[in-house]
């Protein structure tokens, strides 16, 4: 950092917190704070901050202790591998989603030759290993009605994150607040776009190329034949895959092309399978093809070729041991984590398991949305 000029002049470092592909996030303090206009941002702080607070009324950190903390920033440093495109769809994003609750502020953004440099709130919180363990209900339900008001305003956007997972939730269970980060990897959904572009398009959708997409195994011919096919002629599929493995939706495994800000859903339903069950992580798959036959022991072979023809797709295994039918996610849950089932209220765990079932649908269009998971007796 010392090759950045001018930069001590604004921040002075505290310490490196968080390291990835594209970039480094640094703990710092903003010298020049009391220079600066910093209501507007920290009133979206506060807005998520009372988000926590309707869950029963649970006390959690006041709006004067929030400001108190604000000459605290996180500062993300993006290397200059990084592809411009990404950097400033990440800063659009965000620019976006100023005011919106429960979602990390923009405070600035700014860019000394090849560095770019995105200034965040630091977000102080709990790392989710050390507490998942031994979640009270109560902050389960912070936790989650919390990711669900971010995940609202951002569908409402049509924007999909497409890496949600803890290390991108901070929460906090002294301050009962939780935060989305990172959307380096977010974008608008396809069916949105495509659908501006049909809406303001004058040759309208007659002009639009629609094409079926072949399954990845064709049965016409001989619908007993299963395998690969040898020197497969056919164009590769090309969808976008992107996110953390282990939280990837069911369509971005099979790389459905056009996917909906039902993947995000899917990914806080694997977060809350963790939280009940006490497993983290959950899913251990290294390649799709292993999480496919890992969402296949849980779900079943029938639920999976249900899933793919849905999306165009196959589904085919030969693996003796996979049943046809689903476990119950409920049972898996207790048998892997009875103590905190005796502790938890069982009204509340019954909701729970209801809720994360309901966004662990394997089809996209059966997951509920964040609105309605709001309105969930679990969340109210």
């Amino acid at each position: 950092m010392a090759s950045v000029r001018s930069l001590s002049f604004y921040y002075k470092l505290v310490d490196k917190i968080g390291e990835g592909t594209f970039s480094t996030v640094y703990k710092a303090i903003d010298i020049r704070h009391e220079r600066y206009k910093n209501e507007d941002w920290e009133a979206q702080l506060i807005s998520g901050a009372s988000v926590g607070r309707k869950i029963r009324g649970r006390e959690g950190a006041t709006d004067a202790q929030i400001k108190n903390r604000s000459k605290f920033v996180a500062l993300k440093r993006v290397y200059a591998t990084s592809s411009p495109k990404r950097i400033a769809s990440e800063i659009e994003v965000l620019q976006q989603l100023r005011g919106c609750p429960c979602i990390t502020p923009l405070i600035t953004a700014f860019r000394q030759q090849e560095e770019v440099f995105v200034v965040l709130p630091y977000i102080q919180h709990d790392e989710f290993k050390k507490i998942f363990l031994q979640m009270p209900m109560e902050d389960i339900k912070c936790y989650m009605r919390c990711m669900f008001t971010a995940l609202k305003s951002l569908h409402k956007l049509k924007i999909l994150h497409r890496d949600i997972k803890p290390n991108n939730f901070l929460y906090s269970s002294r301050d009962k607040m939780g935060i989305l980060i990172d959307f380096g990897l977010a974008q608008v959904s396809i069916i949105f776009s495509i659908y501006f572009f049909l809406a303001t398009t004058p040759s309208g959708p007659s002009k639009l190329p629609i094409r079926r997409i072949p399954s990845s195994i064709d049965q016409t011919d001989n619908p007993k034949v299963r395998g690969y096919m040898i020197n497969d002629q056919r164009r590769a599929i090309r969808a976008n895959r992107a996110g953390t493995k282990g939280f990837r939706a069911p369509e971005v495994l099979m790389r459905v092309v056009n996917q909906t800000t039902a993947i995000d859903i899917w990914s806080v339903g694997v977060i809350f399978l963790s939280i009940l069950s006490g497993s983290y992580p959950f899913f251990l798959a290294n390649d799709e093809a292993d999480s496919l036959i890992e969402l296949a022991c849980l779900f079943g072979s029938n639920a999976m070729k249900e899933c793919a023809r849905f999306h165009n797709r196959t589904f085919e295994t030969n693996i003796p041991s996979i049943n046809q039918g689903p476990y119950n996610l409920g049972s898996i849950c207790k048998t892997l984590n009875s103590r905190m089932f005796e502790a938890w209220n069982q009204t509340d765990l019954k909701n729970a398991i209801d809720l994360m079932t309901k966004c662990l649908a394997l089809k996209s269009d059966e997951r509920i949305t964040a609105a309605e998971a709001l309105e969930h007796p679990f969340l109210k």
